[in-house]
């Protein structure tokens, strides 16, 4: 994003370093907004009942390097802790997520943040310890009222008391709901307790330790020789990440992008065929990737619909669905428009390579 909005400012120019300081914030705010709407997605999909628990294979310390960034945050992980973990890494991130707001809004201002992750038992468990904040003398009152699990219950399978009892400190203890609905759905135990000088917060769920193997290696994601990367989206964050995504893949130059307006969205159907014609002599194979809901002033365009456009006129090449709404209803209506797969949208650059590779290789071998 750097390199885009800085070319052509001379090195030794001042507007180039306030230039740069700007784009960091404005990244920043970009990533936070769409780790945001990525959330709240699948908390609607499990208020839906819609979402599939999937477990994938992570390496932990890169996934709990988010938190680092907060001022005063430790992490602590004891050496037995495998690197790699398979896990349902969105519904963790949700728990930790709310967690870690409650302790940083409503904890002591400024204090320390401590983190540890540990192996017992074939749990892995997680603490997220931080001092005291105002409501913390009523918490423990009422803790000391209502027993140690007021807030949470060790097991989020069984009842717990109902929030109301918390009173004022309702609107303090935020998203507890989605927290356990998370933890049922990775069969996880959490709790919430309230000592004399700290606040402990425990998430504890089967360890299972796994190779980073199983996670296709940077060398590897490459698509087959020739490829040319057609892809639509009518928001400016994944257009650029495409540009990224394309030189990952080693493809910088045969890369086209559509969707800034609904003239550049609705041209995608006759460029597509047009480059599929012009590389029809050769095994160049085109790959198209479309966001499914482009909307515009002049109108609303559908992945699925340019998908139907292009089969409809002899199109050969692979086409991919890229969207949040990626249930299994959502990506049969893909399917049957004639997409090959579906590409989430949750995940940054380098999991959409892999993705993409992987289910490139999968529809290109169906086809041979």
């Amino acid at each position: 994003m750097h390199e885009l909005a800085t070319a052509g400012i001379p090195e030794d120019d001042q507007a180039l370093s306030d230039l740069k300081d700007i784009v960091e914030v404005i990244q920043s705010d970009s990533e936070k907004g769409f780790k945001k709407c990525k959330s709240v997605l699948v908390q609607q999909q499990i208020a839906s009942g819609t979402y599939q628990c999937d477990e994938q294979p992570h390496e932990i310390l890169v996934c709990l390097s988010h938190w680092r960034k907060l001022p005063n945050f430790t992490l602590e992980v004891s050496p037995e802790v495998p690197a790699w973990l398979l896990l349902p890494w969105a519904l963790v991130e949700i728990i930790l997520d709310n967690c870690v707001h409650n302790a940083t809004t409503h904890g002591c201002a400024g204090g320390p943040l401590i983190m540890k992750l540990c192996v017992v038992n074939g749990r892995t468990i997680l603490t997220l310890v931080n001092l005291p904040g105002c409501q913390h003398a009523k918490a423990l009152q009422l803790q000391e009222q209502y027993g140690r699990n007021f807030l949470f219950t060790s097991r989020p399978k069984e009842n717990r008391l109902n929030i109301s009892h918390i009173g004022s400190t309702q609107s303090t203890f935020l998203g507890m709901n989605e927290m356990l609905q998370a933890a049922n759905l990775m069969d996880a135990n959490i709790s919430l307790t309230f000592e004399d000088t700290r606040v402990v917060f425990m998430l504890s769920w089967e360890c299972k330790p796994c190779s980073p193997a199983a996670v296709i290696p940077e060398t590897e994601m490459v698509l087959p020789e020739g490829s040319i990367l057609i892809c639509a989206d009518d928001d400016a964050a994944p257009r650029l990440s495409y540009k990224g995504l394309a030189k990952k893949l080693g493809i910088p130059t045969k890369l086209i992008v559509f969707g800034e307006t609904y003239e550049s969205a609705m041209a995608v159907t006759d460029v597509v065929l047009q480059k599929s014609k012009e590389e029809n002599q050769t095994e160049t194979l085109v790959i198209v990737i479309l966001d499914q809901n482009m909307e515009y002033d002049e109108g609303h365009v559908l992945g699925t619909e340019i998908t139907a456009n292009l089969r409809n006129a002899g199109f050969k090449g692979l086409i991919f669905i890229r969207s949040a709404n990626d249930s299994p209803a959502d990506v049969k209506a893909y399917l049957i428009a004639g997409a090959d797969a579906c590409l989430s949208k949750a995940g940054n650059v380098k999991e959409l390579a892999a993705d993409l590779v992987k289910k490139t290789d999968i529809a290109w071998s169906v086809r041979m």
